[in-house]
């Protein structure tokens, strides 16, 4: 919560983080939410998120202060919806890893997998657009698999994609989940003396 709380802060007091940083500061609060509301989240994961309810407790400290941050960049609702989906759907594969991976040292080292592809796919990106003369990366399915869930948040908040930069959040939750129903399925089975 605090690290939300001083990214609102941050963009609340206008503060320029840059140079060529936009005017007002207030139009990328959005922006900025999300990448450190995914970034915390890929860090703290093995211990925020290691249950179901976890995972709604997380979610409703989570999903308002997106809601604020689209006030305050003055973000149109249906984009700040798709970013709220895009930050509960991260939520929800970091919960599945973690239920799906037993023992502290693997799920550690899953987090720092998944907080390497969160943090750098975005700086891959901004290494390629500064110090190559190439163009811009596309915003399809395949540029949000490289570019990791801080690009996909980023592009649908900013307008600039179409709802196919979630299609590797989506396959990636929904093998975890398929992996985790069997593996509950195979070691709790249900037959006629159970029920």
């Amino acid at each position: 919560m605090l690290v939300q709380l001083a990214s609102l802060a941050l963009s609340a007091s206008q503060a320029r983080l840059s140079y060529d940083y936009p005017r007002p500061a207030t139009t990328v609060a959005l922006q900025q939410m999300v990448s450190v509301q995914i970034a915390a989240a890929a860090l703290l994961s093995p211990w925020l998120l290691r249950s179901w309810p976890a995972l709604m407790v997380v979610l409703a400290g989570t999903l308002p202060y997106v809601q604020l941050a689209s006030f305050l960049s003055a973000t149109a609702m249906r984009y700040a919806l798709w970013v709220m989906a895009c930050v509960a759907l991260w939520l929800l594969v970091l919960c599945t890893i973690n239920l799906l991976i037993r023992g502290g040292r693997w799920r550690m080292i899953c987090s720092a997998l998944t907080l390497l592809w969160a943090l750098g796919g975005p700086l891959l990106i901004y290494l390629r657009l500064e110090f190559t003369s190439s163009a811009p990366m596309s915003s399809g399915a395949m540029a949000s698999l490289q570019g990791g869930p801080i690009i996909s948040a980023i592009w649908l908040s900013s307008r600039q994609s179409s709802l196919a930069v979630l299609a590797p959040l989506l396959v990636v939750g929904l093998s975890g989940a398929v992996v985790l129903g069997w593996r509950q399925f195979i070691h709790h089975p249900y037959t006629e003396a159970n029920g």
